[in-house]
């Protein structure tokens, strides 16, 4: 009797066991199709106007995108001791030009004009390229509370951005704390 309690408890043990594989197999491998969808977009999207005339070009960023960005570009040439930007709204830093205002969707910065000394370029045997590059990112922001009992929400710094950056100071949205 008790050796066929001990063969039945065996038995039973290298059922489970072979089953088991089976069992973790079907879990991992099943799966359901889903209907449906919906576009999620997590990054701005921007262009970029360059418009060259003479020695000069005027860039402007245009958001294309469904979320409020914020951007920057930098501005590099052949001979850099040449080429003079100036431009309202921006932050110089390094080689980076910070817009100082939100873009949101289809609004465009303010023109930034990039010249080049024509007669030193010349003089160095220098061609009169101007490369632009741009970046954006899509803004976070977060909310502080008032005395008043509101939130305003202000723009979040992205991370690797200029702290020399004047960070937009409008509030962008402002709500009543509920109860």
């Amino acid at each position: 009797m008790r050796n066929r309690k001990v063969k039945l408890l065996i038995a039973s043990i290298l059922l489970v066991a072979l089953a088991a594989p089976a069992a973790v197999l079907a879990y991992f491998t099943d799966y359901e199709e889903a209907h449906g969808g919906a576009v999620l977009k997590l990054e701005g999207e921007t262009t970029i106007n360059e418009t060259p005339k003479d020695a000069k070009k005027t860039i402007s960023i245009k958001n294309t995108g469904q979320t409020d960005v914020v951007v920057r570009v930098a501005i590099y040439g052949d001979y850099l001791g040449d080429i003079d930007c100036s431009a309202d709204d921006w932050t110089k830093d390094g080689d980076w030009y910070y817009y100082e205002g939100v873009l949101a969707p289809n609004e465009s910065t303010s023109d930034i004009v990039a010249n080049i000394d024509v007669e030193a370029a010349k003089a160095a045997g220098h061609d009169f390229d101007i490369v632009v590059v741009h970046e954006s990112e899509r803004v976070s922001y977060t909310g502080t509370l008032k005395d008043d009992g509101t939130i305003e929400n202000r723009v979040v710094r992205p991370d690797g951005w200029s702290s020399k950056w004047k960070l937009p100071t409008q509030p962008v949205a402002s709500e009543e704390v509920g109860d």
